[in-house]
């Protein structure tokens, strides 16, 4: 059984399962990421033969107060989420670059 991280519709990674517990995600679930804002379903995390749990969570476009928009990280996760394949943390140095950048 794998995880697939989905943005919009582009697969952004796939990877092996692994045995751990992480405060950013329920590895016993599918997470689909909602925006409160505009509604938009902008990410997933495909757990295979999981039943879906959906996680509001703002967009790109939208980001809550003291969030980054479109992150798969929650805001409270301390340190960095070194589990997460290595495309979605380069996905995720990226969006908070930019962020910057405003």
């Amino acid at each position: 059984m794998s995880a697939f991280y989905f943005l919009g519709t582009r697969l952004l990674a796939a990877d092996a399962p692994t045995s751990w517990w992480s405060d950013t995600q329920l590895d016993c679930n599918s997470l689909v990421f909602i925006c409160p804002t505009c509604g938009v379903a902008w990410g997933r995390i495909v757990n295979e033969g999981k039943s879906w749990l959906p996680v509001r969570r703002g967009c790109a476009k939208h980001p809550w107060i003291e969030e980054v928009g479109g992150s798969f990280i929650a805001s409270w996760r301390q340190g960095c989420p070194w589990e997460l394949p290595p495309e979605v943390l380069r996905y995720e140095l990226l969006i908070r670059l930019a962020k910057e950048e405003v």
